[in-house]
């Protein structure tokens, strides 16, 4: 589907001839110029961060409320988020949810649009020099089509740009149907057929046998719709995985690897021998001792 570019002041898009997706990002180049502090970067639980970023945009039409233990609840004016977040939305300004994240992620939710908006900030050095040599937000979109032509199941980009302002990427993502993997198994402490793990396995096997690893896998980034996966979300952190380590597949698995998920060791080492067969591992040993390095540094724990 061809895109229609967008160019303003503050930067420009390519929108899928959308007019609510146009609307929804000419409503955010808006908020960067009359309330800039809202996107800029700042750690979801830095509570230092979050009252000077209130402080500071007091009086311009952000509805925050404080709860009895001092955190930020959203004042959602009866409208219902349609999905559940790990950590609750700061605010609402101009129809936008401030989702907490990590520092050089600004997350938002359009519940207009119905879409979620990643701005990317290339915080350092590094980043910040291949801003000017590497579209990041067109290589997240043309990375996107080219997975979902092969079956993938990752969320369609519905507009993609930069802020021309520290060069940040701007991807405009649809919203998943259905609930995190951490909110049934690890919130809700529910318990799923087997079937279900399987088909979690067969998808993560199948980006890997792609030639690609999630980079920052968690029970989080998968979402489940009545018996299928719906969606693998976090796209823009797949990786192309060369030249091929196997370090890489071992961190993909250590994210899934939460000591909260209620598996037992059996059942994790069917789940495993599964993937093998899948990906046609051979060294199950190296990648057994990566994936307990690796849980270890992520979780504390290993099972």
């Amino acid at each position: 589907m061809s895109m229609i570019y967008v160019k303003n002041d503050e930067g420009y898009f390519y929108h899928m001839n959308s007019e609510a997706i146009r609307s929804s990002l000419q409503r955010l180049y808006n908020i960067s110029t009359n309330n800039p502090t809202v996107l800029q970067p700042f750690k979801g639980n830095d509570e230092k961060a979050v009252s000077t970023l209130v402080h500071e945009n007091a009086g311009n039409d952000i509805d925050i409320n404080r709860n009895s233990n001092g955190k930020n609840d959203v004042m959602n004016n009866n409208f219902v988020l349609p999905f559940r977040f790990e950590r609750t939305p700061f605010f609402i300004i101009d129809g936008f949810y401030l989702l907490p994240t990590v520092k050089r992620t600004t997350l938002l939710y359009d519940r207009n649009a119905d879409c979620f908006i990643k701005i990317l900030h290339p915080l350092y050095l590094k980043a910040k020099v291949l801003s000017f040599f590497i579209n990041r937000a067109r290589s997240v979109y043309l990375l996107s089509e080219d997975l979902i032509s092969k079956g993938l199941k990752i969320p369609k980009v519905l507009a993609y740009g930069m802020f021309t302002k520290g060069r940040r990427a701007l991807i405009v993502t649809e919203r998943v149907e259905g609930s995190s993997l951490h909110e049934l198994l690890i919130r809700k402490k529910k318990t799923l057929p087997d079937e279900m793990y399987i088909n979690v396995i067969n998808e993560l096997a199948k980006l890997h046998n792609s030639g690609y690893w999630f980079g920052d896998l968690r029970a989080s980034h998968i979402f489940i719709s009545g018996q299928d996966i719906s969606s693998f979300v976090d796209s823009d952190s797949i990786r192309r995985n060369k030249p091929y380590r196997l370090r890489n597949i071992a961190k993909d698995l250590a994210g899934l690897n939460h000591p909260a998920v209620p598996l037992g060791k059996d059942h994790r080492k069917r789940l495993f021998d599964h993937y093998t067969s899948k990906t046609q591992i051979s060294d199950k040993d190296r990648l057994l001792r990566c994936i307990k390095k690796y849980t270890e540094r992520r979780w504390g724990s290993t099972n």
